[in-house]
């Protein structure tokens, strides 16, 4: 890829982003974006517009960012950013103005068979050739070996001079209709799958407004691998009411082959999976962080089983101190020592802070996103919104922490909302996602906001700042998000890998918040390679040997340990199966008097002291 289209991808990219700076939308989305189609080159395998609105947004979007990085913990991004400047405008200090470029101009990019086309944003060619180190000719510039022209309204740039003749011949006008919405920036993309081998058209369009990106996408083809054991299944709408959070989905395929390992009370994880309907709902009461999950139960037996002999849960998860009559009270490791009840309630097993009635969550946590998605017919959905910067329900920390673990944590505080819901039918796709942030307030109120620091929000010192900033500003979306606390974000941040409610809590005991145990107590020591070694042993022995001897009667050997991990269910070449973690290959004995299964140990040689093994009885 030349320097020019590595260029054309990351302006594409950065065209996806928000700004602060509200503007309205005074022209129809459709014809915009479709008068950008019409332009497209047959043969194409990817196209990407955006309409003069959205190129102004994006360009006001790393204005913001310029402006975010001046702050002392997220300074530690600038060479990133610095690097994406230096690629679109020749230097990490150049405005889009110095580079040629100008806000109210459209941008495409169409990748075809045998290069790229592309119209670019350009309002000065002689500074965008300056920028560029290109060459300026009267009707033709180059860089490198691009060569751009300017063509009726619109300035192209092509990887060889022969695709210009193909303008036009590929129109897509009207083509992303489909998508169910038109965008300010659209996407689309041939040859694409989805979590399987079967290809099919991807479309996407993003609707952009001030400081919230919004997507309507859709992906035609026949699904396979696992999105086609999702083809028509339902996920429940869950009870927004009160809400700031959920997630809906139906557990059903997920648990088709789930392991007969005991639980308790001799109920095993197959048995369980089997008495679940398959719909599982969770939400989080506006305000709180009281996680409520619900999941329906076509026989209730097997679950009230395991309850009431809640001992035996302890095998896997730590079981809190104090235990409720009819509950199994759980600590979930890995949280701030977050407790909570399970019981049976009726043909539904219940999970939640405390048994009980589910509590009413403070009015006002729905948006109109978390409505569309709540009531939606979905495969899947999840959603959440608030803010990082009310820890009023969170013990802080008692130390600041490192600038890495800062700069992440006030990045994820500049996020207030986000939420995914897809449906996967017979002929693909259809999905719709939301992302807001800290800009989509008035710029009075992000000028407040973005000088807290991630150390100031760890330690607590961010929350009564926050508050006064919500105070003053009634009737923003950061008012409305302090109101809903940062419980909600819990859904997105369990779901998208972010590190909010549920890590960010566990971080804040590492570096010295108060629920961090006292030095005195004694907590079980982490698990070593050779504790996951002894695990993966006795899973040989205990369990694929005993099921391949079922499946295999009169046999009594398997002819290879190989032939044996079949029978783990997985065919995931990334995981370890045949080799311990010092590399070696695991060695298998078996004859008409047992089966065993040994490890060489770190040293890699058989006799020694560091040999592991396990055998069947």
């Amino acid at each position: 890829m030349t320097s020019d289209m590595r260029f054309a991808v990351l302006a594409a990219l950065v065209l996806l982003s928000s700004c602060r700076n509200k503007s309205k939308l005074d022209e129809d989305r459709g014809a915009q974006v479709d008068a950008l189609w019409a332009l497209a080159p047959d043969k194409i395998e990817l196209g990407i517009v955006a309409s003069p609105r959205a190129v102004g947004l994006g360009l006001r979007a790393l204005d913001a960012a310029r402006d975010a990085i001046k702050q002392p913990d997220l300074e530690l991004a600038k060479p990133q950013l610095d690097a994406l400047l230096h690629s679109m405008f020749g230097s990490e200090t150049a405005t889009p103005e110095d580079a040629g470029f100008a806000r109210d101009r459209a941008f495409a990019l169409f990748v075809v068979d045998d290069g790229v086309l592309s119209v670019m944003p350009i309002g000065n060619r002689d500074k965008f050739m300056a920028a560029r180190k290109g060459k300026r000719g009267s009707a033709e510039d180059t860089i490198e070996t691009n060569t751009c022209r300017q063509l009726g309204a619109h300035y192209w740039c092509a990887t060889q001079p022969t695709l210009f003749d193909r303008i036009g011949k590929g129109s897509l006008r009207g083509k992303l209709e489909e998508a169910g919405a038109r965008g300010d920036a659209e996407l689309f993309m041939v040859g694409v799958p989805l979590l399987g081998q079967n290809a099919g058209e991807l479309m996407i369009a993003a609707q952009i407004e001030p400081g919230q990106v919004s997507l309507h996408g859709r992906w035609i083809g026949q699904p396979d691998g696992p999105l086609a054991q999702l083809v028509g299944i339902a996920a429940p709408r869950p009870d927004t009411n009160g809400a700031s959070g959920f997630v809906a989905l139906n557990v059903a395929p997920l648990l088709a082959n789930a392991p007969a390992v005991p639980i308790a009370g001799g109920i095993t994880f197959e048995q369980l999976a089997k008495s679940l309907a398959g719909p599982v709902t969770a939400t989080i009461p506006a305000g709180s962080v009281d996680l409520q999950a619900f999941a329906q139960l076509t026989d209730p037996k097997p679950a009230q089983t395991i309850i009431d002999n809640c001992q035996d849960v302890g095998t896997f998860f730590k079981l809190a101190e104090q235990q409720a009559p009819g509950a199994c009270r759980i600590v979930l490791e890995g949280t701030n020592h977050l407790e909570l009840d399970a019981w049976v309630e009726g043909n539904t097993l219940r999970l939640g802070a405390k048994k009980g009635p589910r509590p009413a969550g403070k009015p006002g946590g729905m948006t109109q996103f978390g409505r569309e998605l709540g009531n939606g017919d979905w495969s899947a959905a999840f959603w959440g919104r608030g803010t990082m910067l009310n820890l009023a329900t969170i013990k802080p920390a008692t130390s600041d922490p490192p600038r890495e673990v800062a700069l992440g944590v006030h990045a994820m505080a500049l996020v207030n909302e986000l939420g995914v819901g897809a449906r996967v039918d017979k002929d693909g796709l259809r999905f719709r996602a939301v992302m807001r942030t800290a800009w989509a307030n008035p710029p009075a109120v992000v000028a407040k906001i973005l000088p807290i620091s991630g150390a100031d929000i760890m330690t607590g010192k961010a929350t009564e700042p926050a508050k006064a900033i919500a105070a003053s500003a009634p009737g923003t979306p950061f008012a409305a998000d302090f109101d809903a606390g940062q419980g909600g974000l819990m859904v997105p941040a369990a779901m998208a890998g972010f590190a909010s409610a549920v890590v960010i809590p566990a971080v804040m005991r590492m570096f010295g918040g108060d629920d961090a145990p006292p030095p005195d107590e004694e907590l079980p020591p982490p698990m070593g390679q050779a504790d996951l070694v002894a695990l993966l042993l006795r899973a040989y022995t205990q369990e694929a040997y005993p099921k391949w001897k079922a499946d295999n009667p009169g046999k009594t050997c398997p002819a290879s340990l190989a032939e044996l991990a079949k029978d783990f269910g997985t065919e995931d070449p990334d995981l370890p199966l045949l080799k311990d973690p010092w590399g070696n290959d695991l060695v298998m004995k078996c004859d008409a008097k047992s089966f065993s299964v040994m490890s060489l140990g770190p040293d890699g040689k058989a006799g020694t002291e560091d040999d592991l093994r396990e055998s069947t009885p």
